[in-house]
């Protein structure tokens, strides 16, 4: 039998918890990932309802700065997939966002999360875009 079917799977993160990186997204490995680009992420409130019956899911406000990232977690990748097949997506690329974005902020999306980011600067829009895009959290090495 090889160590990967014996291995147990790593526990689930609970907010303010241990934090166990898996491969998914999840508040933990978003808030890891943030830290290790250099941000101080402050959990600024967490709602298990969605926004506007846009987002169906449970999402986290991270304070970054001057800077906000709201990020919708989802269960699994279709989950979030489906959500924003049906998401106003039109002029939510631009970085920063103009004033008239629906969302409030530049939408990004990967694997099973949504994330809006509401920043006031280019650069922090980059590298935001840039680490959420970079693809998901890495499983921890033990």
């Amino acid at each position: 039998m090889n160590a990967a079917a014996t291995a147990a799977p790593s526990p689930v993160n609970v907010p303010g918890g241990p934090c166990y990186l898996r491969e998914i997204w999840d508040e933990c490995g978003l808030i890891k990932r943030l830290e290790n680009s250099g941000y101080v992420p402050k959990v600024a409130g967490r709602d298990a309802g969605s926004l506007a019956r846009s987002f169906n899911a449970p999402f986290v406000d991270l304070a970054l700065g001057r800077g906000k990232l709201r990020a919708f977690i989802y269960a699994n990748a279709a989950l979030a997939d489906a959500d924003y097949a049906k998401a106003d997506t039109a002029g939510q690329g631009e970085c920063p966002p103009p004033r008239t974005a629906k969302y409030g902020g530049t939408l990004l999306h990967s694997a099973n999360m949504i994330a809006i980011l509401e920043a006031d600067n280019e650069n922090t829009c980059v590298r935001i875009g840039d680490l959420v895009n970079a693809g998901l959290p890495k499983l921890e090495r033990k």
